[in-house]
This record gives structure tokens, C-alpha cells and sequence, in this order.
């Protein structure tokens, strides 16, 4: 994303904050065409919201190995004759969102 100047060009969204949800809706919005303002006011060191604590990782639905080679395709260079990582299905992604949230998300945004 490219800095706006703020004095001579009005952003069409403004994104307030840096963390993981607000780098992709950023992210999303200025690849749908929009001209995205985000603001950040922790230190440097500290920005990427709650990523910053998790190491960048984070969860999602898969039904084996393929579906998460298609994210991280330098897995498929590892040897996983040996490696089971099962499944993590929609069900129970949205079984711990819900259980996480104290059923306040939105099941059509999860």
C-alpha cells in the first residue's frame, strides 16, 4: 500500500489500527480499488495487534495436507510420509469461534 497524504487526498476507507484483521481489510479494500488510509498508533516495535503474540500464526479450516500446502506451499518440500496433521473442519473452526466469542460472532462473517 502506498502513504496518502492526508492534506490533498481523501482516503475512501480508513483503517484504524495495524493488527491482523486490520491489515486485511486493508488489504482487501485497496485491492477491490479503494484508497486506504490506516492509522497505527503503537510504537514500531509493537504494531501487529495481537499477531505479534502468536508469531504470525493463526487458524483456519483444512481437510488434510493439500489444503494447507495451498497456504504454505514450501510444505510440500518436507518429507510428510511420516506426518499426520488430521483435520480441522469448518464445524469445529466455527464450534470455537462461537465458544471463544460467547456466541457473539457473526456466522455469516466467520
Amino acid at each position: 500500500m502506498r502513504s496518502v497524504d492526508v492534506m490533498s487526498e481523501r482516503p475512501d476507507v480508513l483503517v484504524v489500527g495495524a493488527g491482523n484483521a486490520a491489515l486485511c481489510a486493508a488489504i482487501s479494500a485497496q485491492e477491490n480499488g479503494a484508497q486506504v488510509l490506516m492509522l497505527e498508533a503503537a510504537p514500531l516495535e509493537e504494531r501487529g495487534g495481537n499477531s505479534h503474540f502468536t508469531g504470525g500464526a493463526f487458524r483456519f479450516a483444512f481437510s488434510g495436507v493439500d489444503d494447507l500446502i495451498a497456504v504454505l506451499p514450501s510444505l510440500a518440500q518436507e518429507n510428510l510420509d511420516d506426518v499426520d496433521f488430521g483435520a480441522y473442519t469448518q464445524e469445529d473452526f466455527f464450534d470455537d469461534l462461537f465458544a471463544l466469542t460467547q456466541d457473539r460472532s457473526d456466522p455469516e462473517l466467520a
